[in-house]
């Protein structure tokens, strides 16, 4: 039983070991290496552009020119132990330019928000209800989100960074990014209240208060 937990804390530092390797690997050159990297966080970042752009091959798009840039960059990118954060640093901005191009406006005040207003609890309710015959219901109300708030629903849920990563991802404040993902556990509860029983539903302020 102890082995078994300590197994996680393992897989994280071979894992950081592995990407440590190909990206040393992939600044000399090595494509193949990159490749790699690509099969090892691709999907995250796929996911994560599907969050932001939801329209079928719009995502698909921006993946492809997000790894495009990373190639290019990788020889002065930083600390491999940061690698994911920076593949989704780049994946935002070219998100952010390529759906300005689409849909003016799609990231405007991505630096916004209001700083006093408190994120939910790390156990959120939306983490709770996403589940099961409920998943689809809580995917489209995402889909609904402004961009920016999508973003941040997709770093925290989806990926579980903190904030302080969603931050730098994002370019923006930590306390902007917990207001962002306050604005949008509100918006959630709102337009899933009339399908989720009263129990399922992210708590007030006044209750968190």
């Amino acid at each position: 039983m102890v082995e078994r937990r300590h197994e996680p804390a393992v897989d994280v530092a071979a894992d950081a070991a592995i990407d440590r390797a190909l990206v040393n690997r992939a600044r000399a050159g090595d494509r193949m290496a990159f490749d790699e990297l690509v099969e090892r966080h691709g999907r995250a970042v796929l996911g994560y552009l599907r969050r932001l752009a939801p329209r079928q091959g719009d995502a698909e798009d921006l993946f492809q020119e997000t790894f495009l840039r990373a190639w290019r960059a990788i020889a002065s990118s930083t600390d491999p132990q940061r690698l994911r954060a920076w593949l989704l640093t780049i994946a935002t901005n070219v998100a952010r330019r390529g759906l300005a191009r689409a849909n003016a406006g799609a990231f405007e005040g991505l630096d916004s928000g209001s700083p006093h207003e408190p994120a939910a609890d790390d156990a959120t309710a939306l983490e709770r209800i996403a589940t099961g015959e409920r998943a689809s219901a809580v995917r489209d109300a995402i889909e609904r989100l402004p961009a920016r708030q999508r973003a941040v629903v997709a770093l925290r849920i989806d990926l579980d960074l903190p904030f302080v990563e969603i931050a730098r991802v994002l370019g923006i404040r930590e306390d902007n990014a917990r207001a962002h993902h306050y604005q949008a556990m509100k918006a959630l509860e709102r337009m899933l209240r009339p399908i989720l029983s009263p129990e399922s539903v992210p708590e007030s302020v006044e209750e968190r208060r």
